[in-house]
């Protein structure tokens, strides 16, 4: 195959972690570091995509580094056993699209191919269900963070 390619017949996943520029040996080691350091993290929260950026896993990064305890404490304050069966996969699917469209209502929609109604509807049971607003960014913050933490640090 050409430079930088595989054959099309290899089967195997490329990933790639990228740290921050760093110089000097030291430096290299560090970016080395941070790249290891952006594949784990991009892993432990299933993160989409070949390619982990270190740099903008700032939140997950700082979720990690709560103990796994406190984590499961945080988790079942909003979100009990109950909320969670409630939660359906459509509901977190809403939520998920609704933060990668930056909380906004018609770009969701759209790319989720439904009417913006039953966006709103949605948003209204996830409200409904774990008292936060999605369309607040303090509550979207909150919703996030909790829903992204890792159940233990393996």
């Amino acid at each position: 195959g050409a430079a930088g390619k595989l054959p099309e017949d290899v089967k195997t996943r490329l990933e790639a972690g990228l740290g921050n520029a760093h110089f000097g040996i030291a430096g290299w080691a560090e970016g080395y570091g941070e790249a290891m350091k952006a594949l784990d993290t991009g892993r432990v929260f299933r993160q989409k995509g070949p390619v982990q950026v270190y740099r903008r896993q700032t939140l997950e990064r700082m979720l990690l580094d709560i103990p796994a305890e406190k984590r499961k404490e945080y988790k079942e304050t909003l979100f009990s056993d109950k909320i969670r069966r409630r939660l359906t996969q459509d509901l977190i699917e809403t939520a998920e699209t609704f933060f990668e469209c930056d909380l906004n209502l018609s770009d969701t929609a759209r790319q989720m191919f439904i009417h913006r109604n039953t966006l709103t509807y949605r948003l209204d049971k996830i409200r409904k269900e774990t008292g936060l607003d999605l369309r607040r960014f303090h509550d979207a913050v909150i919703f996030r963070a909790l829903t992204a933490l890792p159940e233990d640090k393996g």
